[in-house]
């Protein structure tokens, strides 16, 4: 099973389009208990690179 996100080929320079991604899907973000910004996203992007 994979074990961050390196696996499935993702680097530090797609993390902000990703991000950014993440935000605009307003069914997803609607449901989130915490509003998050697109930095917040990005850092969890970035943890789940690296674990």
């Amino acid at each position: 099973m994979p074990q961050n996100l390196k696996t499935f080929g993702v680097s530090k320079e797609d993390v902000p389009s990703l991000a950014e991604a993440a935000a605009d899907v307003k069914r997803l973000m609607d449901n989130n208990p915490k509003p998050m910004s697109v930095a917040e996203i990005e850092a969890v992007y970035l943890k789940l690179l690296d674990m």
